[in-house]
């Protein structure tokens, strides 16, 4: 979350939210898609980011976030894959503002 904040347009998004809660619902979110014993109880993604006018340069800043935060935590190339394989087909989901160039 904290590499989110640092993306030039993020705190635009961020500071309207719990961090806390955020984390957590991230965490949650990630552990069950991957497999894990976690249950995510948020809502569905179209709806959790409506309120929010998000681009796809906006996506694709924060799934590079991501990556980089797991190479940083040295999480084996072959998870980070997997992790970014459940991720990126959200965007349909998520982005729903076109990119202004």
């Amino acid at each position: 979350m904290e590499r989110s904040l640092q993306i030039r347009f993020g705190s635009r998004f961020l500071k309207k939210i719990d961090l806390v809660r955020q984390t957590n619902q991230q965490i949650a979110f990630l552990t069950q898609a991957l497999g894990g014993p976690m249950i995510y109880k948020g809502s569905d993604m179209k709806k959790a980011h409506a309120r929010f006018a998000i681009q796809q340069q906006h996506f694709n800043a924060v799934a590079a976030h991501l990556q980089a935060t797991l190479q940083s935590l040295n999480v084996p190339d072959s998870l980070i894959g997997k992790v970014l394989q459940t991720v990126e087909p959200l965007a349909p989901s998520i982005v729903n503002t076109p990119d202004h160039n």
